[in-house]
């Protein structure tokens, strides 16, 4: 896999694996590894969400007020 990466995000990355001691395909890894886990949390709970709806487990909005 290879990705377009702007400049300036580049150079950020490079600060931040200097400071830790990482190569970029290290920091590149780890950040795609947390984005691919909190995308699937949220499309579990969306999914989730759309079950309750379906199964009538639902609030009304005036009574939650």
């Amino acid at each position: 896999m290879s990705i377009r990466v702007a400049p300036d995000l580049i150079q950020e990355l490079d600060k931040i694996g200097k400071a830790v001691h990482r190569s970029r395909a290290w920091l590149g890894e780890d950040a795609l590894r947390h984005y691919v886990e909190i995308q699937r949390w949220h499309l579990q709970e969306i999914a989730a969400g759309v079950e309750d709806i379906k199964a009538g487990k639902v609030a009304d909005l005036p009574k939650i007020r």
